[in-house]
């Protein structure tokens, strides 16, 4: 499995130029503009979820979000830099004890987080979904909206977000181009995925871990 690994990741970038130059040659240099409104869209979910979870973690803990913040700075840097959730995992913990998480959750939360929380992903998911059927003239009704939802729920507790858009593109019948254009630019935002996605699980691994200390308190 390791060396089809291998060799997937050495043709990969070929493929996704072979898919990049069709679309550009078919819809024009207009894609860049598109693909700019993508990155900026996928952000804005990203700073939306920030501001979400610092709510959250306050409304819970009674945790201001500066504190929140000020000892999330390491893992947020960390799984930026490095794209990896698991990678960054011995970072999450130790913001989590630092928050006054109890070892006996924390140990457990940020790694379980780590393989099936994909807070990112779906806001990558929502987002490609939106842009391509606006692009193609796709009414988004209510039923579409349920199917995507139950879908990206699904999807999303696995990994690899470009297989998972690429299955719900096509679980939709919309056309797979897109993912070309999308792996040309994820490198941009799978640094936010990540962010987000690590935070997402210290967010509630310390809302768990003070919900567990106040129900041990006699």
């Amino acid at each position: 499995m390791g060396k089809v690994v291998s060799i997937v990741m050495i043709l990969a970038p070929y493929g996704i130029f072979a898919l990049i130059a069709v679309s550009v040659g078919k819809y024009g240099s207009k894609i860049f503009g598109t693909l700019a409104k993508y990155i900026g869209s996928v952000y804005l979910g990203i700073l939306a979820m920030c501001c979400l979870y610092a709510l959250l973690v306050f409304l819970f803990t009674g945790i201001g979000p500066q504190e929140f913040y000020r000892k999330a700075s390491r893992i947020m840097v960390t799984a930026f830099s490095t794209c990896s959730s698991t990678s960054s995992i011995p970072i999450n913990m130790a913001c989590a004890e630092s928050l006054g998480t109890p070892k006996k959750v924390y140990s457990f939360t940020i790694p379980l987080g780590a393989q099936i929380n994909k807070d990112g992903t779906c806001v990558c998911l929502t987002t490609v979904f939106i842009m391509t059927a606006q692009a193609i003239g796709v009414p988004v009704d209510l039923g579409l909206m349920i199917k995507v939802l139950i879908l990206g729920l699904i999807l999303t507790t696995g990994s690899g977000m470009l297989v998972i858009l690429a299955i719900l593109l096509e679980s939709l019948g919309f056309p797979l181009e897109i993912v070309g254009l999308v792996a040309g630019v994820h490198a941009f935002n799978d640094m936010g995925m990540t962010m987000i996605n690590c935070l997402g699980d210290l967010a509630g691994t310390v809302i768990v871990g003070n919900a567990e200390k106040k129900r041990m308190i006699p």
